[in-house]
Order: C-alpha cells, then structure tokens, then sequence
C-alpha cells in the first residue's frame, strides 16, 4: 500500500465530512485512511463508524482524550502504507490528483515530500494566496533545506508533508503528547535524520482559519513549551553530526522560530511569563543564524534596542496586523 492517512479527530463534526470528502475524490486509489477519534463528545464517533461500514479501506480508532499528538501516535502504530499522511480533519483537500502527484514524486524515493498550502478564512469565507514557491532545483538535500530557510518556505506542520513511515516507526520519530507546538521538534528530527526531500509546487492544502481552533489562543503554556522546544532543539543540532550546510540551514530556520517565540511572548496576556524573559534572552543567540527577512529584521533590531524595546515595537506591530 502506498499512503496511509491519519486524522486525528476531536469534536469537529461541522468539517469532518468536507475532509473526507476531500479525499474519497482522489484518483489515485491506493491509500488506507486511519480515523483516530480523540474523545469526541459531538457526533464524530457515529461518524466515523458509519463511514468505516461504507469505505472498507477505513480503519477506526475509538480512544480516550489524549491530545493530537496522542491521537497521531496511536494512528501510526496501525499504519500500514509506506508513506504517512498526518491530515488535520477540519482541512481539506485541494485538488483530486494529489495522491496521485505524490505517488509519482515518490518515484525519487524520497524521505519526505513537500507540497505547498493556503489559508480558507472560514470568518468571511476567503482563500489566501500561497507566499512561497518550490520552483528551484535540487542539487543535494542540505542544499535544498537551506533555500527552503533562505526563501522562507520552511515550514514545520506536520500536515504540509508526506513521510516514510519506516523512518518514523525505525528511528522513533513520534509527538510529544501533552505538548503545545508538538509539530515543530518533531519536524526538526525529521529533517535532522532524512537524506532525501522531494518537492511539490502546486497547492494542495487548504489550512481552515477558525476563531475556536487550537491555534488562535495563545496560553503561557504556549510560551513555556516553546521555550523549552527552541533549548532543546537548539542543543540537538549543535550536538548532531549532520551535514554542515545542513546544520546552519536548520540553525537558520530555528533564528525564525525564536522571532516567532518574541511574538508569542506579546501576546500572552498573563503577567506570570515576566518571569520567562531571562531565557528568551539567553535564546537569542539563535539571531546570529538568521538566513531569512523576518529575523534577519528582529536581529538588527534586537541589537540597536535590546529586548524589551524590540518586544514592544513587535506588540505595536502585531496589533497593526490584526
């Protein structure tokens, strides 16, 4: 079997339907879809049986709250295609040849593939225009990772890319439960220990945009975990034996991530993240690596101004932005 497609599923059943649908409508056939109904307390778990009796290339899980990571894990252990898909279930896909288009790309034999997204606005009903392309050539994998940072098309969703279930299952590349941001140190062990990338430029995932989604609240434990994602993958890397090229474009890509942490930081509303601040200047080191505009910009800032000053001109801005 080709692809297995893991959705994690928890109380999502105004969108659950339009994601599957989005998939049933693939061409290319050759695929298992892994349902791993989180706990749900709507009507998903009805939903999922009942698609499983008509789609007999569905498998159904039926668990106890856990989280995504949790419910991506326990997906995976059941997997049995040579490719994993982790699809969140209230996005869908963009075009019905997509399967199709990776298993061709998967031809190259490559550890992962990527292939590019946009944003459905669910508020006014709007598709956002994708701001990054794929179309430079591959020369050698650190090559590729390091113009995938130069060109700020470095992203760490587990959604956006295809992976080898064997190198996931075999090295134990799997999600920190119980972790906010699970995607990103599990995105960095996978490029920090795969060798080949095979790149997609089209669009091919509509990433829903919803005021009551994970993603739109931001908590101190937002904060705290990401601190504590940027300490320890920082240490991995600089610890790691990988490629040099290879070792600065991901250096590169965590300068990114640390001027995402000073965003984060502004809007958390609580006062307790105060006492955060320490280790988010010792995180700056990270700016020296910057490969990209975003911290390249913050770098040069952080510099003239220092943190606090650098952290209030990002307050002013992000409140511009929304």
């Amino acid at each position: 079997m080709f692809l297995s497609v893991i959705l994690p599923i928890y109380n999502v059943e105004k969108y659950l339907s339009e994601c599957l649908d989005s998939i049933l409508k693939q061409s290319f056939k050759d695929y298992e879809i892994i349902l791993v109904d989180d706990g749900s307390k709507d009507s998903c778990p009805v939903l999922c049986d009942n698609f499983a009796l008509k789609h007999k290339n569905t498998k159904v899980i039926h668990k106890a709250n856990g989280g995504l990571s949790s419910a991506r894990n326990a997906g995976l252990k059941i997997a049995k295609g040579n490719y994993i898909y982790f699809l969140d279930s209230d996005d869908y896909l963009l075009n019905d040849d997509f399967f199709e288009k990776l298993f061709y790309a998967s031809k190259q034999d490559p550890d992962f593939i990527l292939f590019k997204h946009i944003r459905f606005f669910e508020k006014d009903g709007k598709l956002s225009v994708c701001p990054y392309n794929y179309s430079f050539p591959i020369i050698n994998y650190p090559n590729t990772v390091m113009e995938l940072v130069k060109r700020d098309a470095f992203f760490g969703m587990a959604w956006i890319k295809v992976v080898k279930r064997n190198l996931l299952t075999d090295l134990h590349i799997d999600f920190i439960e119980g972790l906010l941001g699970e995607d990103m140190p599990w995105n960095f062990d996978l490029y920090l220990h795969s060798h080949s990338i095979a790149l997609l430029d089209s669009v091919e995932y509509v990433y829903r945009q919803r005021s009551n989604s994970i993603t739109t609240s931001t908590k101190l434990k937002n904060l705290t975990d990401f601190i504590d994602i940027l300490q320890n993958k920082y240490s991995a890397i600089l610890e790691s034996k990988c490629n040099g090229e290879l070792k600065n474009a991901l250096l590169g890509a965590l300068a990114k991530y640390y001027s995402n942490l000073l965003i984060t930081y502004v809007r958390v509303k609580e006062k307790e993240k105060k006492k955060w601040l320490s280790k988010i200047k010792s995180l700056s080191v990270l700016l020296n690596y910057s490969l990209s505009s975003r911290p390249t910009k913050i770098k040069k800032t952080y510099h003239l101004f220092g943190l606090k000053i650098t952290l209030f001109l990002l307050s002013i801005l992000d409140r511009k932005n929304k």
